[in-house]
């Protein structure tokens, strides 16, 4: 079934069962065969097709966007697991303070996750009173002896010893 849900937003998302075709690496009359037998699994017409178009049913609209969430979720799945499995716990630990994380600051580490899917990334919100976050970055430097500090971000971690120049750089243009 995951298949028929990438074949059927491949339909979906180009708006032509041939381009979707060819996208799979499939014949046109497979990738047909294959919404047919979706729509029959379920027992409801999810597109309706029209001289080589096809509309999405009010039923189709909301399984296409539903369907969306499944495979992303089924690919985030996959992903985490395969990590995990290799011990490769990739971590970027991003502490800002509270008066900092505006828009651009939370839009670019969505982007960041989205074109680095492997890497946890965990935000951090403090203030410069109290603890973690809101020691004093001196004080945090003996807690995080290797993170990388600047303009209200402290990002910790190996992976952000190891590529600090590229995470750090990633982030000023981001901000």
């Amino acid at each position: 079934m995951l298949k028929q849900l990438r074949y059927f937003q491949s339909v979906v998302r180009t708006g032509s069962f041939s381009t979707a075709a060819e996208e799979n690496y499939i014949s046109q009359s497979a990738i047909s065969q294959q919404i047919k037998a979706l729509e029959q699994s379920l027992g409801v017409t999810l597109l309706k097709r029209h001289n080589r178009k096809s509309v999405l049913t009010p039923a189709g609209e909301h399984f296409y966007k539903k369907s969306l969430i499944i495979v992303s979720d089924y690919d985030r799945l996959t992903a985490e697991t395969v990590r995990i499995a290799r011990g490769n716990d990739a971590v970027l630990r991003i502490g800002y303070l509270k008066t900092y994380g505006g828009q651009k600051f939370h839009a670019a580490v969505a982007e960041f996750s989205e074109k680095h899917p492997d890497v946890v990334v965990e935000l951090i919100a403090g203030n410069h009173e109290g603890s973690g976050l809101g020691a004093s970055v001196r004080d945090l430097k003996k807690f995080y002896p290797n993170a990388v500090f600047g303009e209200g971000l402290a990002i910790h971690g190996a992976e952000a010893k190891q590529s600090e120049k590229t995470v750090t750089d990633w982030a000023k243009k981001q901000i």
